[in-house]
């Protein structure tokens, strides 16, 4: 290997681990993806509105897409605060993979789970969801690379109209990190047995609480 070309690929070493550093580090969601941007995505992304389809009144909403399992998503979605349903969907398997150029139309199997939240859990939940992604701002480095999970995240209010804002495999003691965390024990919530629910709505407001004093509630 030439000096030139080594000396490349420790730049290229070093870029990767400073985008990591920074993806670790990072307090805020970062601005979705523009449309004009990553075209070559277009087709997946129609297929993950096939199978998790858009409804009116989602109060919030996250998306995972790993890189290596299968995609998911968890909503909060109904009439109004409170009596709103809390539906976990998750593809039985990659729908990327899936994915074929030549048969695009492909269909996956998603399995949906669904459970009510008590409504003051609720409200509480969506007003610091909320506040998180109205933190929402480019980074100073970039939030890329392999493999890993990207979550996407999403809310509507009456007072900002629909937010969105995504992260790149967070760290668990970042505060993208702990939305991850809630997001998942809502998921864990919506697939438990109802008498199972119990332990996961306390491990939730725990959460809930460590958002909102980190938000400055």
């Amino acid at each position: 290997m030439t000096r030139t070309r080594r000396a490349l690929v420790a730049a290229l070493l070093a870029s990767l681990w400073s985008a990591t550093v920074a993806a670790e580090e990072l307090e805020h969601l970062v601005p979705e993806t523009g449309e004009h941007v990553d075209l070559g995505d277009r087709d997946y992304k129609t297929l993950l509105l096939k199978h998790f389809p858009l409804r009116n009144k989602r109060w919030i909403q996250l998306v995972i897409l790993p890189s290596r399992k299968t995609e998911e998503m968890i909503s909060l979605e109904g009439d109004s605060v409170g009596t709103a349903l809390l539906v976990h969907m998750r593809a039985t398997k990659s729908i990327y993979h899936a994915y074929d150029r030549k048969h695009p139309d492909v269909e996956i199997p998603v399995e949906r789970h669904e459970a009510t939240l008590p409504s003051t859990l609720q409200a509480r939940l969506i007003r610091c969801w909320t506040r998180f992604l109205l933190r929402t701002r480019y980074p100073r480095a970039a939030e890329w690379g392999f493999d890993g999970t990207t979550y996407h995240f999403g809310s509507f209010d009456h007072q900002h109209g629909v937010l969105t804002g995504e992260t790149w495999s967070p760290s668990p003691t970042s505060l993208p990190g702990l939305f991850v965390e809630i997001g998942t024990l809502l998921g864990s919530y919506a697939d438990a047995a109802p008498d199972a629910r119990g332990e996961i709505e306390r491990a939730l407001g725990k959460a809930i609480v460590r958002a909102e004093r980190r938000l400055g509630n």
